[in-house]
């Protein structure tokens, strides 16, 4: 059952950007063709006893981290190269043992080297459309470096400590309850529910065997510690008002159907350090994200021209806002975050 979204929360919000391609760069890419060409042998690897040397190259290494492991016309190829295709695998390859992998990989780099050797003899480091697109790979890799290297500086430990300090000295401490639930149909059936109750029921055998909501029929109705905003505003008020240890009077009726509450304690929590981290740093990385954009674009001189290339005119970019997907509650009076 889901919570509901705390107020400024930054839900899709923008993160650090990633080193990663997209699916059209490999689509378009020879070497994951390649690649994926000798991976379709992996399943019969998979199945028979792996190779005991390859973890462990033989070939002459220079550096321990970062061992050769094969020369191609006098051209290196060192253990970096083999991780870093690795991992850009898809996901199902990854979980296949490295030492199964490595002569795998290992081949198709050769296969890279002398393709790339190849195509150096036919000067093709000269071609224009090579050196546009070195141009446009060039610019993606400094554009994630310095990005990743300015969030750093923002999204230090000492920032985020602080900042995490300060939320908890401006967040005043919340009522939590925690309470028990069972959800029915009608009234006439929460009625019914309430009144065996009353005759000394148990709350979570008479919720197992009758509560509509599934996590409320395995738990015994146990919704746990929640606060105000985590549930249905009527749910909550109704929580509220209802001493500990006891059931309420009467079911309350929400849109999920209709409730009989028991609530077992509240207590006061102020916000915690850990549940406030990752808040703040998707916050901060945000902010200076957008802080060295506005900064550049300050200092830019910008010129904006129609997709015909005619000229538009002069004012400010209004970008059409995103309407949210519509909520759908993954159980019954939590609200949907």
């Amino acid at each position: 059952m889901m919570r509901a979204a705390v107020p400024g929360r930054p839900f899709g919000r923008g993160r650090a950007p990633n080193s990663r391609e997209g699916t059209p760069a490999m689509r378009q890419s020879l070497h994951a063709a390649l690649l994926m060409t000798a991976l379709s042998a992996v399943p019969a690897f998979a199945q028979a006893p792996a190779p005991a040397s390859p973890a462990a190259p033989a070939a002459a290494a220079p550096a321990a981290d970062d061992p050769v492991v094969a020369r191609v016309n006098g051209l290196v190829v060192n253990r970096s190269e083999i991780d870093a295709m690795r991992q850009n695998l898809p996901a199902q390859y990854q979980q296949v043992p490295f030492e199964v992998l490595f002569p795998i990989m290992l081949e198709r780099i050769i296969d890279m080297k002398l393709i790339a050797a190849a195509g150096r003899v036919d000067r093709l480091q000269e071609d224009a459309e090579v050196r546009r697109r070195v141009a446009q790979y060039e610019d993606r890799v400094i554009q994630e470096i310095y990005l990743t290297r300015a969030i750093a500086t923002a999204v230090s430990d000492d920032a985020v400590r602080a900042r995490v300090e300060r939320l908890q000295r401006e967040t005043p401490a919340v009522q939590q309850l925690r309470a028990r639930h069972i959800l029915v149909q009608n009234e006439a059936q929460a009625r019914e529910v309430i009144g065996e109750l009353q005759r000394g029921g148990d709350f979570a055998a008479i919720a197992r065997a009758r509560s509509m909501d599934p996590g409320g029929r395995q738990d015994g109705g146990d919704l746990g510690w929640f606060g105000e905003g985590d549930m249905v505003p009527e749910f909550y008020a109704a929580a509220a008002r209802i001493a500990d240890g006891q059931v309420g009077a009467d079911p309350v009726r929400t849109q999920f159907g209709w409730h009989v509450i028991k609530v077992e304690g509240r207590r006061s929590q102020a916000p915690q350090g850990d549940n406030l981290r990752d808040r703040v740093v998707s916050d901060l990385t945000q902010e200076a994200i957008d802080g060295l954009v506005q900064r550049l674009r300050q200092g830019a001189a910008i010129e904006r021209f129609g997709p015909d290339g005619s000229a538009r005119p002069a004012g400010p970019v209004l970008l059409p806002q995103q309407p949210a997907a519509p909520a759908t509650p993954s159980g019954p009076a939590r609200t949907p975050r």
